[in-house]
């Protein structure tokens, strides 16, 4: 987790926060969750966000609006890399490991 107090280490990956980009598209698909697992999710989201208890809240924490990506590192070697532009763009698994050239390219 980055506590810096700017997200140095989100900035220096390329992830930018939600609003900072309009995407041409948005094909976002909810989980196909039941009761027990949106509950489990919801339960978890607090636990999980980079908020900082030392900042007093006055809006939207800064690290809820921060986004993440997706990384496949080859030694010191960057094989994959992708930023999410909302949240829960995130790319399928079968095309990250396509990608990164972790499978044949018609698997």
């Amino acid at each position: 987790m980055d506590w810096s107090p700017e997200f140095d280490l989100y900035e220096a990956a390329g992830f930018g926060k939600i609003g900072d980009t309009k995407p041409e598209s948005v094909d976002i698909k909810p989980p196909d969750f039941g009761w027990r697992e949106w509950w489990a999710y919801l339960s978890n989201v607090a636990n999980l966000a980079p908020i900082r208890k030392d900042v007093p809240m006055t809006g939207v924490p800064e690290g809820v609006l921060r986004l993440g990506g997706t990384f496949v590192l080859d030694g010191d070697d960057v094989a994959y890399a992708h930023a999410e532009e909302l949240p829960g763009t995130s790319p399928e698994v079968s095309d990250v490991m396509r990608d990164a050239g972790l499978v044949a390219q018609d698997a």
